[in-house]
This record gives C-alpha cells, sequence and structure tokens, in this order.
C-alpha cells in the first residue's frame, strides 16, 4: 500500500529528497512504512526545534512539502494553500491516514473524497489549561478556537474510520455517537524491550535513598502540564524526610519562560546540585541506557490522552514508576501492581510514592515486574502493524462498496 500521512509537526527538507524530524516520529513514520509499504509523508517545511533530529526519505517514505506551518486558527480558517499542495499526489495514494488533532483534520476530510480517510486521535484537546503564562486574554481565545475546533472535529469524524489510543479518549470519542477502534501508540522497537532473562536477574539496590541518593528520571516535554515543578517539588519533600534523591529530566523545553521559572524554583528549595536537565535523547541506545540508569521513574503529568509513551519505554526497560491517578492511566494501569499511582498536582502524593518504592523492596520488585509485563507487547512494530491492519481493511471495505 501507498499510504499518505499528514501530521502538522514541521520537518526541514534536504537537497537530496529527505527531510529531518524529530526523531520520535521519524520511528513512526518508518515503522508505519515498515507495515504498510510506502508512506507518502505530507510535511511543513519549517524546521524543528528543540529536539533531536532524524533523518527519513526514500524509498519507503516519500516527502512531499506543503508549505509553511501557519497557526492553527488559520489553517483552519484557510485551508487552501495546503490542500493545493496534497491535492496532485492523492490519485497515488490507497488511503491517507491523519493524525489529529491538528487544524487540517476537518478540511482533509471534505476534500480527499477519492481515497479512504483514516484519522488516528492522539490527545483531546478540551483538556488544555492555561499555565498562568500567558495573558488571560489570549488564554481565552485559545480556548474559544479549541471549542470551535473540536465541534469541526466530531462533525469530521462521524464521516470517516476513527482510530484511538487509549481507553478513556475512546469513551469520550463514543459518547459523541463516533464509531472508534482503539489502538496504542509505542516508540520502543521489539529490540529495546529488556529481555526475560535480564528482567528476571534484575534486582532492587538497597543503598538508594539511604547511601546514595536515589535517582528519579522524567523523560518527554518539560511544560507545566507535565508536573515538573511537582517533581521538583517531591525531591524536595523527600529530603526533608531524611532522604537522599536526585532529579534527572531527558527532555526539551518548549518556552524561556517556564524553564526560567523552574530553576528559579529549584534553586528556591535548594536543589541546585540535585535537579539536572540532560535535554533531549533521542530514542535508541543512549535514551535506553538513561532509563536503566535511574532507580525510579516519575510521570506526575495532569492529564495525557493515553499512557505516556516515556511510561511505556520505562516499564519495558523494567524500571519501575510512579504516576498519577487520572482517568487515562487508571483505564489502563493498575495501582499497586504495575505501577504506583498518586494524586496529580500534589508533590507531597508523589513523595509518599516515591517512599512507598524506598521502604518495600518486594513492592519495587513487584511495581518493575508487572510494569515489564504489561508493556513488554507494546512496541512499535506491533502498534504500527496494528494501524496498517485496520487501514488496510478500510481499504477493502471502501472497494466492495
Amino acid at each position: 500500500m501507498n499510504v499518505g500521512y499528514y501530521f502538522h509537526l514541521p520537518a526541514a527538507f534536504d537537497p537530496d529528497g529527505s527531510v529531518r524530524v524529530p526523531a520520535w516520529h521519524a520511528d513512526v513514520i518508518r515503522g508505519l512504512a515498515e507495515a504498510c509499504g510506502t508512506i507518502t509523508y505530507f510535511a511543513h517545511h519549517v524546521a524543528p526545534s528543540g529536539t533531536a533530529d532524524r533523518t527519513i526519505g526514500p524509498p519507503s517514505v516519500l516527502p512531499v512539502d506543503v508549505g509553511p506551518r501557519r497557526r492553527a486558527p488559520a489553517m483552519s480558517v484557510n485551508p487552501t494553500p495546503t490542500l493545493r499542495r496534497i491535492e496532485p499526489h492523492l490519485a497515488s495514494l490507497d488511503a491517507l491516514l491523519v493524525r489529529g488533532p491538528t487544524a487540517l483534520l476537518p478540511s482533509l476530510v471534505r476534500y480527499a473524497t477519492r481515497v479512504p480517510v483514516v484519522a488516528i486521535v492522539m490527545a483531546d484537546y478540551t483538556n488544555w489549561r492555561s499555565d498562568g503564562s500567558q495573558p488571560a486574554w489570549r488564554a481565552a481565545l485559545i480556548k474559544g478556537w479549541i471549542a470551535l475546533y473540536n465541534r469541526q472535529q466530531a462533525r469530521s469524524l462521524s464521516r470517516i474510520p476513527v482510530l484511538t489510543v487509549g481507553r478513556a479518549l475512546a469513551d469520550k470519542l463514543a459518547a459523541q455517537g463516533l464509531t472508534v477502534e482503539t489502538v496504542f501508540p509505542s516508540t520502543i522497537r521489539e529490540g529495546d524491550v529488556l529481555s526475560a532473562e535480564d528482567a528476571s536477574s534484575w534486582r532492587w539496590d538497597e543503598t538508594a535513598g539511604r547511601d546514595r541518593p536515589v535517582r528519579l528520571l522524567y523523560s518527554g516535554r518539560l511544560v507545566t502540564e507535565k508536573g515538573i515543578f511537582d517533581a521538583a517539588d517531591a525531591v524536595a519533600e523527600l529530603k526533608r524526610r531524611g532522604w537522599s534523591a536526585a532529579l534527572d529530566l531527558a527532555g526539551w523545553w518548549l518556552d524561556e519562560a517556564t524553564e526560567r521559572r523552574f530553576w528559579q524554583r529549584t534553586e528556591a528549595l535548594g536543589l541546585a546540585a540535585d535537579v539536572r536537565c540532560l535535554g533531549a535523547i533521542p530514542p535508541g541506545p543512549a535514551l535506553a541506557a538513561t532509563y536503566r540508569s535511574a532507580d525510579i521513574y516519575v510521570h506526575p503529568t495532569r492529564n495525557e490522552a493515553s499512557v505516556a509513551q516515556s511510561l511505556n519505554e520505562a516499564m519495558a526497560l523494567h524500571v519501575p514508576t510512579v504516576t498519577t491517578r487520572i482517568r487515562e492511566n487508571e483505564a489502563e494501569l493498575v495501582d499497586g501492581v504495575n505501577t504506583v499511582l498518586v494524586e496529580p498536582r500534589s508533590p507531597v502524593a508523589l513523595a509518599d510514592g516515591i517512599e512507598s518504592l524506598l521502604r518495600d523492596r518486594v513492592r519495587v520488585a513487584d511495581i518493575a515486574r508487572g510494569g515489564w509485563e504489561w508493556a513488554r507487547g507494546r512496541t512499535l512494530e506491533r502498534s504500527c502493524a496494528l494501524i496498517a491492519d485496520h487501514i488496510r481493511r478500510c481499504v477493502k471495505e471502501r472497494a466492495t462498496t
């Protein structure tokens, strides 16, 4: 199959016909190409920033420049410049996969009538909350646009097959009267999952938190909604309780204001020597080594569309995890079996969860093993194969109608 793929994340186009995109996105596109045959990748030509780049291109990935990326409201109001660049390629496609939410989704559903269009919804814009870093008037405009887009998206999704990445989001879309199939996202390849032999030989280092700092890790976007301030405050709380603790952040800052406020906060807490930012680490051996060097992976997120991919990565490498009791996590994970769930927006609760592992080596071993059992089948190859199977079914159904 030749499957078109659109998502608004920008790409840097090179003269040889290849493109450079953030590493996680490159791996997803390459995985889809392996599962489908060929991916015609419709990409905006603004170079990505803040994340490590990875190159993809012919023969399995055919990049198409669809023009500069514009602000979401502008894309919604005037999609024509982008659609005109996509239109000449539609005849060569067997199907078009649109990753959303994205401002162009409603327009693509209306426009690309000659091929089956499949949407894969990865998040819920309506979960957005201002972190206070922007003026109230701008936050109000964003919320207004989200409400408008959500209505447009619901109408569009009612006309096409819909995939989504978590049970909670699937339930929400189903409540809108949509027929939804659930898949799962992944960025970890089968060869990167910890082997059963290594998982069986894993032992908790009982010196963590006592004779040396317990090394906590967070990986992903460095934004307020992911709970990075809560993680820093939890380190300070653990130290007040007599534990030795340190926090590593493996990710990228989306804005300077949040970065500045975060380091001011750690300085005020006396954590200058205990919190490090490792920068963005692309999927692969270096990221796997970073996970394996951690004692506990923490993900104090305030909202997600599904279980975070970084949680999946940590679990697949047999790292015990602590995350928040949000709807998306509760729909997939079991507290005390494959993770520790704590209340969101509470550094004290996060510290409690971490401390429960530090005090009980049997519990921490059970959590690590349970997480590994849950995550080891959720690989990139299986994720892309499942998506490809859905697309093939849609193509077959379209051909018989």
